[in-house]
């Protein structure tokens, strides 16, 4: 019994695809808190990492506020408590759908992260202006089903300025009465 509980943690581990090397280093601990806001913050993807509150929340900010550091440390907490979650850079998960094309996997990619149990999407549209417009669908799918479902989803925006988002994924995101949002503006 121990053994299998091992072997499922480390799957989850894993499948969490944290940014860089030590997965198990993003804690919230490790957050600084030095003003209310960032405190409401902390609280936020907190209470969301629980479970409480609406299924998904948007942290919205400038570069170097935070967002992904709390993004992080909220799959690690989760995945550390054993559930299923997963954190996903957006220019990297177009590489990965984008990788399915080529070994066929795409739909099984696609159900795998509709599926996870909480899901991270941090830098949200980083390649929209470049990107194709399959690219821009994919992710899509995966929003829409999540939306559809209720599923929980973190959000960072790589732009403050959502006007040049796709009208249609800008519509499930600002669902009001699915989601939470919080304004990250500090140096």
């Amino acid at each position: 019994h121990a053994k299998t509980q091992q072997r499922y943690r480390e799957f989850l581990w894993g499948q969490a695809n944290l940014p860089g090397p030590a997965r198990e280093g993003w804690r919230f601990t490790d957050y600084r808190c030095a003003t209310p806001e960032q405190r409401t913050a902390y609280d936020a993807v907190l209470e969301w990492a629980s479970g409480k509150g609406k299924p998904w929340l948007f942290l919205r900010g400038t570069p170097g506020t935070g967002k992904t550091h709390l993004s992080a440390a909220a799959v690690s907490a989760l995945v550390g408590g054993g559930v299923a979650a997963r954190y996903e850079y957006v220019p990297g998960l177009v590489d990965f759908l984008r990788a399915g094309q080529i070994d066929g996997r795409t739909e099984e990619r696609i159900a795998q992260l509709q599926s996870i149990e909480a899901l991270v999407l941090d830098d949200l549209a980083a390649t929209s202006s470049s990107d194709t417009e399959w690219a821009r669908g994919e992710v899509l799918k995966v929003v829409d089903y999540r939306y559809r479902e209720r599923a929980p989803l973190l959000v960072t925006p790589h732009s403050v300025d959502l006007g040049t988002w796709d009208p249609r994924l800008l519509d499930r995101l600002t669902a009001r009465w699915l989601r939470s949002e919080v304004r990250m503006a500090w140096e």
